[in-house]
C-alpha cells in the first residue's frame, strides 16, 4: 500500500472536506481563527477560482468555474459582514457611474496631458498607472516629442 500526501493550505467547501473524510482520506483540518486570517483565505481562494477561469478551455468548465467565483464572493461577503444589499447596491452605483461590459472595448493605452484643464484627472491617471507599474508600463514619449521640436 503506498500512502500519498500533499499539503493543501486552502479553504474548501464544507461538504467537500467531509465529503473526502467520508472516502476514507485522512484529513487535516484546522479552523481559521482570525478575521484577518479569514480575509485572506478568501481573497487566496478568489484568486484560485479566478486563475480556473482564465484556465478553462470549454464553456461547460469556464461556466463552473464562474459560478465557483461567485460561491467564494458569497461565503466572503458573509464572511466580513457585508450584505448582498449592500453589495448590490454598490455594484448598481458602480454601473451607473461606469458602465457595463456591453460594449467590449480594450483600451490599449492612454496618453494624458500636464496641460489638461481637468488637473484632477490627470493626477488621477497618473497615480493609478504609476500605482502597478509592471501591470501599466509607461512608454517614454518624451525621445519622440523633443525630435519633434
Amino acid at each position: 500500500m503506498t500512502l500519498r500526501t500533499f499539503v493543501l493550505n486552502k479553504l474548501i467547501r464544507d461538504k467537500m472536506y467531509k465529503s473526502m473524510i467520508e472516502n476514507g482520506a485522512n484529513v487535516s483540518l484546522r479552523n481559521i481563527s482570525s478575521r484577518e486570517e479569514l480575509v485572506n483565505c478568501f481573497k487566496n481562494k478568489l484568486l484560485e477560482e479566478v486563475q480556473e477561469v482564465v484556465e478553462a478551455q470549454n464553456e461547460v468548465d469556464l461556466v463552473e468555474e464562474l459560478t465557483d467565483c461567485v460561491e467564494v464572493i458569497n461565503g466572503f461577503l458573509k464572511a466580513v459582514d457585508i450584505s448582498k444589499d449592500r453589495f448590490e447596491e454598490i455594484r448598481k452605483c458602480k454601473y451607473d457611474a461606469r458602465g457595463g461590459f456591453a460594449t467590449p472595448v480594450m483600451v490599449e493605452n492612454i496618453s494624458v496631458s500636464s496641460s489638461y484643464t481637468n488637473a484632477d484627472y490627470y493626477k488621477f491617471v497618473i497615480n493609478y498607472c504609476l500605482s502597478s507599474p509592471l501591470k501599466y508600463a509607461e512608454i517614454n514619449n518624451n525621445d519622440s516629442l523633443e525630435k519633434e521640436e
